[in-house]
């Protein structure tokens, strides 16, 4: 019964509870947003300023990586006169690898890391950025890939 009750005051009151829209002289202002041009263009900036930063930790990272664990390497192999027999070698003689020797086997471990950094950069380099904008105001159009991996950063 309850509920009938409040189905028919509901009913009843009619558009007297509905929400009214301000008055004019009470409208809130008008908010301005800039240009979808320029808001494309932070966004690409945005997009080429992320990609370099990544290329770099990449590229860097591997080469610092590489020389790091060569380092290391090398230092943590026994001297040869306390050597007793084992390591690399056939017979009595060991051979060690020097700090060269470990860089070159750990940059190969590394190449694909820093050519990944490499690619990077030089796909994002600034230049490239500059005519992807130019080319943007022009004729307001962006390339394929661009464009897909910018569609994070346009819908916020």
């Amino acid at each position: 019964m309850p509920r009938i009750i409040l189905l028919w005051t509901l009913f009843l009151s009619g558009p007297a509870l509905a929400q009214q829209l301000p008055a004019a002289d009470n409208a809130l202002p008008a908010v301005t947003r800039p240009s979808s041009t320029a808001d494309t263009a932070q966004a690409v900036h945005r997009l080429f300023v992320r990609h370099r930063r990544l290329g770099a930790l990449l590229a860097g990272g591997a080469i610092a990586a590489d020389l790091t664990l060569a380092g290391v390497a090398t230092a943590s192999q026994p001297d040869a006169s306390s050597s007793s027999g084992g390591g690399f070698g056939l017979g009595g003689t060991t051979f060690r690898l020097g700090f060269g020797q470990h860089a070159l086997v750990f940059g190969v471990l590394m190449a694909p890391i820093a050519g990944v950094g490499v690619q990077q950069l030089i796909a994002y380099r600034p230049e490239r950025e500059t005519q992807v904008l130019a080319d943007h105001a022009a004729h307001g159009t962006l390339p394929a890939r661009v464009r897909r991996q910018l569609r994070r950063y346009l819908r916020q």
